[in-house]
């Protein structure tokens, strides 16, 4: 190795180089993964999937409880309805108090863009949102999305 340089990361550094092997199954699981979450899958079934993570996640009462308390406390306006920032803060500071261990930010980004579609405008009805993804009804979900859509 040169000078300076373990022979640990001489090696490593040339394996790096060696674009010619074939690629690992990691590589090739990541690949499928990221085709997946590009809804490059059956949406609904993902769309599922991220609903039934949530839900196991805040499945115990106190958890949806302090679920609940904490979009209350996020919608200023007494409205009931949050943004989607709003939304994400509410989930993260919850998760942060809950101690919530089998907790997977990928879900919730996932579903936060689902039912948040256009950010900037979208408001939604927490109340609404808690009962969809608790229900895990895909149907509702879909229509709620469309509803997001044409809102203004």
């Amino acid at each position: 190795p040169p000078p300076g340089q373990s022979p640990s990361s001489s090696s490593s550094s040339s394996a790096v180089l060696n674009e010619d092997r074939p690629p690992t199954l990691t590589a090739y699981l990541q690949a499928v993964s990221d085709e997946l979450g590009a809804f490059g899958g059956d949406k609904k079934k993902l769309l599922y999937a991220s609903m039934q993570q949530f839900a196991s996640a805040f499945a115990r009462p106190q958890r949806k409880k302090l679920l609940r308390k904490k979009f209350m406390a996020f919608d200023v306006a007494n409205s009931g309805f949050l943004k989607k920032a709003a939304f994400l803060m509410a989930v993260d500071k919850a998760v942060s108090e809950g101690f919530v261990d089998v907790y997977n930010e990928v879900h919730t980004k996932r579903l936060a863009g689902f039912f948040f579609p256009r950010a900037d405008t979208n408001k939604a009805s927490y109340e609404k949102l808690l009962e969809i993804v608790f229900a895990r009804d895909t149907e509702a979900a879909l229509a709620f999305h469309e509803a997001q859509l044409n809102q203004r």
